[in-house]
């Protein structure tokens, strides 16, 4: 296995001539063309030398915006900050929420596959391949898949790009996507034999178009999330959770994670006033109905499939350089309505385990609905934990919070707690 340093430094100069130093982003210590680090709030790449006439020349050619809008991570050179014993500093835009294919529905999939090939098609018109396409360098810019590593493109080694065509298959064909469409791999083995490029993508996009999704109902698919009704005539729950995110709103909040958000009612409202959202869910069903309205209406939403019991973990075959889900999705504000009591109840996670993973993906603000043991819907169910109460969920999250607020719910006796996080 490739070793890979466990920590490269860059010694940053700013535009004033201030010196200092940033940590290389742990994905990138195995790129040969050059190291990605984050330097102000920004994103940015340091090029070696010997790389650097060739990306400066790319990023020249004729009509190059045309690969930057098939899905193409938006790149220029900058002036400043420099690094020291390197050529050229790229600047990216910053992808507000990186995700992994293993958390993407498979329309998003499909979505994703779609960019990568019209992104081919594009970069073979300049005689340029991917070396490196493969899941883990697309990022969704909400509903929009964006190719992120802009060091592994390259001349076109061959008439055909074979690399790229294999990584499609090794990393792109998940299993999920022929599982839940009429797709076969059978029928990409055939349009796999091509060794025309502009023919390859023309079937493939045709294939890929082709697809019918087909999800079966699940226990979640049906839950039935109410709408938000006219203001000013909503149910507490509504009410109180408007009447939250307004507020947070108005003290600076702009970021918000739905923790099982169904089919969205609770995102989608949050979008409206401005937040950038991420909703998590475990039914895939409820993820891709909502992922499917997010993408027809261009909203600041990204969902995703996210197991609030069982995190995403830091993986990588090189690396840990991919990160664990608090780090890639902590947001400002953090809701979790109906799903305590599942947590407690079916998946056994205690409520000191809860409050800090809660806190873990909160910056400042959380609510939480908390479902007592006699409400109707819970109150046959067999085994209730013995810690499962009000009293007990407060004491686990003020570990975390410096104060609360309980609001009623409906229905009752349902109450919401709010926790706010002091600013240090």
């Amino acid at each position: 296995m490739k070793k890979v340093p466990q920590e490269i430094m860059l010694d940053v100069v700013d535009q004033n001539g201030n010196n200092g130093v940033a940590e290389v982003d742990l994905a990138s210590r195995v790129d040969n063309t050059g190291y990605v680090f984050h330097w102000e709030g920004g994103i940015y790449r340091a090029i070696r030398k010997q790389h650097s006439p060739e990306v400066r020349r790319i990023l020249t050619l004729p009509n190059f915006q045309k690969v930057f809008d098939a899905g193409l991570i938006d790149t220029k050179i900058v002036k400043h900050p420099t690094v020291k014993n390197y050529g050229t500093v790229l600047q990216h835009k910053r992808i507000d929420f990186p995700s992994y294919h293993i958390e993407w529905t498979p329309d998003m999939m499909r979505d994703g596959l779609l960019m990568l090939i019209d992104l081919g098609e594009e970069l073979a018109k300049h005689g340029l391949e991917l070396y490196d396409n493969h899941t883990y360098n697309t990022f969704f810019d909400f509903s929009t898949p964006k190719y992120i590593d802009f060091g592994s493109m390259g001349h076109m080694r061959t008439g055909f790009p074979r690399q790229w065509a294999g990584y499609i298959k090794q990393f792109w064909l998940d299993r999920r996507l022929f599982k839940t469409t009429n797709l076969t791999e059978a029928d990409y083995l055939k349009i796999r034999s091509s060794e025309n490029v502009a023919l390859y993508c023309k079937q493939m996009r045709e294939w890929l178009l082709s697809a019918e999704f087909s999800y079966s109902p699940t226990e979640w698919s049906g839950y039935g999330q109410k709408r938000f009704g006219q203001i000013g005539n909503l149910p507490p729950k509504q009410e109180e959770y408007l009447r939250f995110i307004q507020e947070c709103r108005e003290a600076g909040a702009e970021t918000l994670l739905d923790i099982g958000a169904n089919q969205g009612v609770y995102s989608v409202m949050a979008e409206t006033l401005g937040y950038k959202v991420v909703a998590f869910d475990i039914d895939q069903t409820s993820i891709a109905k909502l992922y499917r309205h997010v993408k027809t209406n261009g909203l600041n939403i990204l969902p995703i499939i996210f197991d609030f019991s069982k995190p995403t973990e830091a993986h990588g075959l090189y690396t840990k350089g991919y990160t664990v889900g608090h780090e890639r999705f902590a947001c400002d504000v953090t809701v979790a309505l109906a799903l305590t009591h599942h947590m407690s109840y079916k998946q056994r996670v205690d409520f000191d385990t809860y409050a800090e993973r809660t806190s873990q993906f909160t910056k400042r603000f959380a609510m939480v609905e908390f479902v007592p043991p006699e409400d109707k819907h819970i109150a046959g169910w067999p085994n209730k934990p013995p810690w499962y109460t009000i009293e007990n969920l407060i004491k686990s999250m003020m570990k975390h919070f410096d104060t609360v607020e309980i609001l009623p719910c409906n229905p009752e006796p349902r109450k919401l707690l709010v926790f706010e996080k002091w600013q240090k």
